[in-house]
């Protein structure tokens, strides 16, 4: 055999042991998780600089309970559904809404 088919022979049986290994060892859906891996990594580091500025607001306001006690106090009543002595109450219950007619 001569130089050329040796070669070509090397190369087939190598390229065949490549489709084995990856078969064996799913490179395809590996490489597809890698993918969806990557999309997750880009839409949360899309979410971060909104997040970062809503908690530096929120480390504000919390700042700001600490020194108005009319801030902190309907804070807590706001969290808690208190209502203080002679306040009334009004829940306003909107009626369903009717599907578009057509």
């Amino acid at each position: 055999m001569s130089a050329r088919t040796w070669y070509w022979l090397a190369l087939v049986v190598v390229v065949g042991l490549l489709c084995v290994y990856a078969q064996r060892r799913d490179i395809p859906s590996v490489y597809s998780d890698y993918l969806e891996s990557e999309d997750k990594v880009r839409k949360l580091e899309e979410r971060l600089p909104k997040l970062e500025a809503e908690r530096e607001q929120l480390e504000r306001s919390v700042g700001d309970l600490g020194e108005d006690s009319l801030e902190l106090e309907a804070a807590i009543r706001e969290g808690q559904g208190l209502v203080r002595e002679g306040e009334t109450v009004y829940e306003i219950e909107l009626p369903p809404s009717e599907p578009d007619r057509q």
